[in-house]
């Protein structure tokens, strides 16, 4: 929690969400006859991170920390928009015309997939990221 803040103060996450502390217990008997009992304490914290060189330096720390740590992205409105114009304005070679139908069209793109690896060595996820930034992948 005190990353998180130290990120939202210094302006590189816009905020974040921590969930309460969720407890359980598990108990049995071993091969003794001796009762055993677990107790189990998870608990959430998501960050909405706004910088995203930062997004390693803190998956490091988290993975450090023990944390199960998960990252999850999505590009803002305004990028998204600025996206789908650039799309419209060159023709992607597996979208050919419907790149620029899309950029036309007034619609909210809920979610892009591509499970496929790229032939150029790079993650989707990464020339997704390189794209929205103008820059050619690496």
């Amino acid at each position: 929690m005190a990353r998180a803040k130290e990120l939202v103060a210094g302006g590189a996450a816009a905020r974040y969400v921590a969930d309460p502390i969720d407890t359980y217990s598990t108990s049995w008997r071993d091969e003794r006859g001796e009762r055993v009992v677990e107790y189990h304490a998870s608990a959430g914290l998501s960050i909405e991170v706004t910088a995203l060189e930062t997004v390693g330096e803190l998956m490091l720390d988290l993975a450090e920390a023990g944390a199960d740590a998960r990252v999850s992205w999505e590009l803002s409105p305004e990028r998204r928009r600025s996206v789908l114009r650039s799309c419209g304005s060159r023709p992607w070679r597996p979208c050919g015309g419907r790149g620029r139908a899309i950029a036309a069209a007034d619609v909210e793109i809920v979610s892009v997939r591509d499970a496929r690896g790229g032939s150029d060595g790079t993650a989707p996820v990464m020339r997704a990221m390189a794209m929205a930034d103008g820059a050619a992948p690496r």
